[in-house]
């Protein structure tokens, strides 16, 4: 057995957005469209990977003894070539302090997810018995409802920190639910509601839809509501995570990063990197160019096939990048550099806007409109791909 090291280098490239083991996104155009209501908002975005150090540094194991030495970390007994890969990802957990039993009460908590969930056209009227009214006035609102306003400064494409919910929910009370909806009052009750049309000069602005709170509990990871501090030690910020008790008339509690620990990775070795994921959040197609480049090649003859690694003289070794059924291996070219140009083609997504008249008019007369990503806008299924690789070296004859 021959245990080598050497690196394999991945640089990325969306059309003219350089991906350098970091996250990277250009913006074209602007979050706000002025005196158009017919032209889409164009937003230039695309999430490529970070890239930890080491992750693509190989062990060349071409007589397959790892496994056998240490299968819990080397855990294919059939590669001859071994990356680093994670085996469990990182993940943030809720303390169990607010999850076990609790003195003696015997209080239990449970954790639950929340969401919002639009209320059906057709029931949107319904709210009208939520609404108390004294005096041709509303007095309260008994229900809790919400609308999604825009924000628009993050709505701008180069200011935005989450994916696709560029706004906030606006809980309906009775100060502001008249902006809003459409209320038809009597003396002391409310007889009618509707939503308020967006295009109306100075109407404060939605996305034509009322929402309700809907809670799920969490049987899973909960990890996808949480955010991972920089040293992955802890939580930032906690979104829509609450926790329940048991206890008779108990509200849901928002979770806090103080209740937040976080679970470190479990990595191992495959003769697969983990995924190489991009994410498309253009309002056009995009085409990402990766070029994988083998480093310090000398020494190593680049085979042809995953066949041929042992048919060659002395140490020799293919890779290629893959997502399962497109190829490209790495070859050596005229200048000697061993390398392989993967490309794949991301489609646009479907994104969801709000548009509106301001109550401002355009310097060259007429209204001026404003356009912002609505929320809840479905980016779609990230695309990747992954690098494989395999060794071998001609058997040594005596004789």
């Amino acid at each position: 057995m021959k245990n080598l090291k050497k690196l394999v280098a991945l640089g990325l490239t969306a059309s003219m957005v350089l991906g350098s083991n970091v996250v990277a996104f250009a913006v074209e155009g602007t979050g706000a469209v002025e005196y158009d209501d017919s032209t889409a908002i164009v937003y230039d975005q695309v999430e490529l990977p970070t890239i930890a150090a080491a992750t693509y540094n190989m062990t060349f194991d071409a007589t397959k003894l790892l496994h056998t030495y240490n299968p819990e970390i080397y855990t294919s007994d059939t590669a001859t070539v071994f990356f680093n890969s994670t085996t469990t990802k990182a993940q943030l957990d809720v303390d169990e302090t607010i999850k076990k039993v609790k003195g003696e009460s015997e209080e239990t908590f449970t954790l639950w997810s929340k969401s919002y969930e639009a209320v059906a056209a057709a029931d949107v009227d319904a709210i009208k018995a939520k609404v108390t009214v004294a005096n041709k006035a509303v007095t309260a609102v008994t229900d809790k409802y919400f609308v999604w306003v825009p924000d628009e400064e993050k709505s701008k494409p180069e200011n935005k920190i989450t994916s696709g919910k560029y706004g906030k929910m606006l809980e309906l009370t009775k100060d502001n639910i008249d902006k809003y909806l459409k209320l038809t009052l009597e003396d002391a009750s409310c007889t009618g509601v509707a939503i308020l049309p967006q295009h109306l000069s100075g109407t404060y602005v939605s996305d034509g839809k009322v929402y309700k709170e809907k809670y799920t509990a969490i049987t899973a990871d909960c990890d996808a509501d949480l955010y991972v501090t920089p040293d992955g030690e802890g939580a930032s910020a906690v979104e829509n995570l609450y926790s329940l008790s048991s206890a008779v008339g108990s509200v849901h509690t928002a979770v806090v990063p103080g209740n937040v620990v976080c679970i470190p990775a479990v990595t191992g070795k495959s003769d697969e990197t983990d995924k190489i994921v991009m994410t498309n959040k253009s309002t056009k197609a995009k085409t990402i160019t990766a070029t994988v480049t083998l480093e310090n090649p000398e020494g190593l003859t680049i085979a042809a096939s995953k066949n041929d690694v042992s048919s060659a003289e002395g140490a020799s070794v293919y890779i290629e990048a893959t997502n399962g059924s497109k190829h490209e291996k790495l070859v050596k070219g005229d200048d000697n550099v061993v390398k392989a140009v993967y490309e794949v083609d991301l489609a646009a997504p479907t994104i969801a806007e709000v548009t509106y008249q301001t109550s401002e008019t355009h310097a060259l007369g007429g209204h001026k409109y404003a356009r912002y990503e609505a929320y809840g806008t479905e980016y779609g299924t990230p695309d990747s791909f992954y690098i494989t690789a395999a060794s071998g070296r001609q058997p040594i004859l005596f004789g």
